[in-house]
């Protein structure tokens, strides 16, 4: 019975007017909410603490959804337009039929103009992150992603959580454009490479805490040795896409050294080395990517280590990777770094002034924890200095400045067998000291070569206890027990 008298109700209808009403009374809500968020938002552009840009889009295809809504508002109006020929179609069951559906349809029309008045409301309470969050995770159009993401990266001081999250979307984005097909491969390679040029554009203000978080930076990590892989594949192969996967590498590589750079210069070691090091340790055995990869952040290490050093990196630093005989033999980034640390250090040899170099001695105290200090300084200054016509007597007159001391011990001299422990402490250290020289510097250090440094050394003569007779006497000890050794080895090895 209701529904007879429904039908008969909306038969007898002249004109939809509570339709209409409805809906140019919406349109009316909607038309200066929507010229008010615009202004808004074209007040903000060029701010570096808002997000214009996307909010832009954001409004324009999300909490407005123009096309949407212009298809909405055809599905107010345009459906009503033959209302009054349906009142004189013959077929009266037909009329009835087609105003029932044009006043559904205009009711849903209706009804979606509701919902984007309600996604208006929910964006100026607040809720403009979700929003936006949305938007970002939907968005596909290769032009719109590098404006949209240039925008979100750009803006300063962003929440932690709310940075985070950014980066979890940016990082599933990247990982889909680089995992496309072959047909769409180039461009979409291309995007990724200007969404990545973006980012370390903008790492300066970004927060080093959200960048070293385990959702950020073994990503990171895992894009740089990706883009390795394709580069070496694309080289060997001769493939258009080098050239973009060579800029990418080069991109990624400096974002991890600035984060490195950053992290370890605040303190964050620990949060640095422990993703750092697993990254590393799975790939050890690939020698070409762990030069890559160790060696642009050895240098780094080493060009800042004095701002590293005043907040304890040695500490965090993993041992492994510190240059001892059985990690040099069993590991090759302990190799690396020992390449990048005598690059380092013949620079400050180089150019020794008379004055202490403090910050050498500390890297090679703890880069190099068995051996003894003073014994292996010595080594390393006669290896890397410049020599003329008599080797020795130019490593003797020009400056030392770093060796002087040993490292610090604690023990009561009233007890012997801390005495004892000490004193076998030293030979180990000094042994230590001549097997990894005659294994990292097998050619100066040869039988022939030692009996000739041993021959000029005694030859020399300086006033007693000056500091050039102290040095003289220095090299003539470690040389001589040098020679010993390899002579006690080839004993052994022919026993």
């Amino acid at each position: 019975m209701f529904w007879k008298d429904l039908v008969n109700f909306i038969c007898s209808l002249e004109k939809p007017d509570v339709i209409l009403t409805l809906g140019i009374a919406f349109l009316t809500v909607l038309i200066p909410l929507a010229i008010a968020i615009l202004q808004s938002i074209y007040q903000k552009k060029g701010a570096k603490t808002e997000f214009a840009n996307l909010d832009l889009h954001v409004i324009l295809d999300s909490v407005f959804n123009i096309k949407r809504l212009l298809f909405c508002i055809c599905l107010i109006f345009i459906p009503l337009l033959p209302w009054k020929a349906s009142l004189i179609s013959p077929s009266k069951s037909f009329s009835s039929i087609y105003r029932m559906i044009a006043l559904f349809v205009s009711s849903l029309g209706i009804f979606l103009v509701g919902k984007t008045i309600y996604n208006v409301y929910r964006w100026v309470k607040g809720n403009a992150f979700r929003f936006r969050f949305s938007y970002l995770k939907r968005i596909k159009n290769h032009e719109d992603l590098e404006v949209v993401w240039r925008s979100v990266w750009e803006v300063e001081n962003i929440n932690s959580q709310d940075e985070t999250t950014f980066f979890e979307i940016f990082s599933s984005t990247i990982d889909n454009l680089l995992k496309t097909n072959n047909s769409v491969k180039r461009k979409n390679l291309k995007t990724a490479l200007r969404l990545l040029e973006d980012f370390s554009k903008y790492m300066n203000i970004r927060s080093i805490f959200a960048l070293i978080r385990l959702e950020v930076f073994p990503k990171i990590l895992e894009w740089h040795r990706k883009a390795f892989e394709e580069e070496k594949r694309a080289r060997e192969k001769g493939i258009d896409e080098w050239n973009n996967y060579h800029k990418m590498l080069h991109i990624l590589s400096n974002i991890v050294e600035e984060i490195a750079k950053r992290s370890l210069k605040e303190g964050l070691n620990f949060l640095f080395f422990e993703p750092f090091k697993e990254h590393a340790e799975n790939y050890k055995f690939d020698n070409r990517y762990i030069d890559s990869l160790i060696g642009k952040f050895a240098r780094v290490f080493f060009d800042n280590i004095e701002d590293f050093a005043k907040n304890n990196v040695w500490d965090s630093f993993p041992k492994e990777w510190k240059v001892t005989k059985d990690n040099y033999e069993n590991n090759n980034i302990p190799q690396v770094f020992l390449d990048k640390f005598l690059e380092w250090a013949q620079g400050r040899i180089l150019q020794a002034k008379e004055e202490l170099d403090r910050t050498l001695d500390d890297v090679t105290k703890n880069l190099f924890p068995e051996v003894d200090p003073i014994s292996w300084s010595a080594i390393l200054i006669f290896v890397m200095s410049p020599y003329g016509e008599n080797r020795v007597k130019s490593v003797i007159e020009r400056p030392w400045t770093f060796g002087f001391w040993g490292r610090p011990r604690t023990y009561w001299v009233e007890y012997s067998n801390d005495i004892e422990s000490f004193r076998k402490r030293t030979r180990i250290e000094k042994r230590n000291t001549l097997e990894l020289a005659d294994l990292l510097f097998p050619k100066q250090f040869s039988k022939e070569k030692l009996r000739d440094y041993i021959k000029d050394l005694k030859s020399l003569e300086y006033e007693k206890e000056s500091k050039e007779e102290i040095r003289r006497l220095r090299l003539l000890r470690i040389f001589e027990e040098m020679l010993e050794l390899k002579s006690m080895k080839l004993t052994e090895h022919r026993k």
